[in-house]
């Protein structure tokens, strides 16, 4: 699972920049994989290169959990902040309500008593 997850986010481009492509021929090297047995004995990939490519494309790799918390509680917070929000507009419509209720019943209080 982390190897697929590792070649597949190291060959896709991030926001179709081509650039944030790692050359596959370093994502096999990474992975263990060589193009024929022939080529993986007389060609080794020097440890030193294999380091400035990975360092470059490291980025891409971090999972960042806290960050991932973080956008979730943000828009959690941003959905309660909407449901709050309806709930003070219904109050203050009951408010409404309650008050123009109140000042019919004491107008037509006097009518009713008066009878």
């Amino acid at each position: 699972m982390l190897r697929r997850y590792f070649a597949t986010t190291l060959s896709n481009p991030v926001d179709g920049d081509l650039d944030t492509i790692m050359p596959s021929e370093y994502i096999d090297a990474f992975e263990g994989r060589s193009k024929s047995s022939m080529i993986s004995i007389y060609a080794k990939k020097n440890p030193e290169e294999l380091k400035k490519v990975y360092m470059r494309y490291m980025y891409r790799l971090i999972i960042d959990i806290e960050s991932y918390k973080y956008d979730e509680v943000e828009k959690e917070n941003k959905e309660l902040q909407l449901k709050v929000e309806k709930v003070d507009l219904i109050e203050d419509e009951l408010y409404n309500m309650k008050r123009n209720y109140d000042l019919l019943f004491e107008k037509y209080k006097k009518k009713w008593l008066s009878v």
